[in-house]
């Protein structure tokens, strides 16, 4: 039965987006109908936010996986990039009110 209950909640929900409250007031809802017994509905609330908490970890790997093709294709600048163009804007800036603090001629 536990099987069962598992198997209709991960393709119901999807483990993912289950919070601990709400798997905790599902799995309590099971044992006061009594189709599942206090220590099945403790085993069960442990391996859906197990299950769940790893395939968020996977979803955001995913995520950041795309993000990185997706800005690669773009050209757009590093935060790396940016540091060191703004290094040499400073550089510059400095260069040029040393130069015009100078007397020419």
């Amino acid at each position: 039965m536990l099987e069962e209950v598992k198997k209709t909640l991960m393709a119901g929900f999807g483990a993912v987006f289950l919070t601990r409250k709400k798997v905790e007031e599902i799995t309590r809802k099971l044992v006061d109908e009594a189709k599942l017994s206090p220590e099945d509905a403790q085993r069960l609330t442990e391996e859906l936010i197990a299950t769940g908490e790893r395939q968020w970890g996977e979803v955001e790997n995913s995520f950041s996986k795309a993000m990185q093709r997706g800005l690669g294709t773009m050209q757009v600048a590093s935060r790396s990039d940016v540091s060191e163009l703004r290094d040499k804007i400073d550089t510059l800036e400095k260069r040029v009110s040393s130069l015009e603090g100078q007397k020419f001629g």
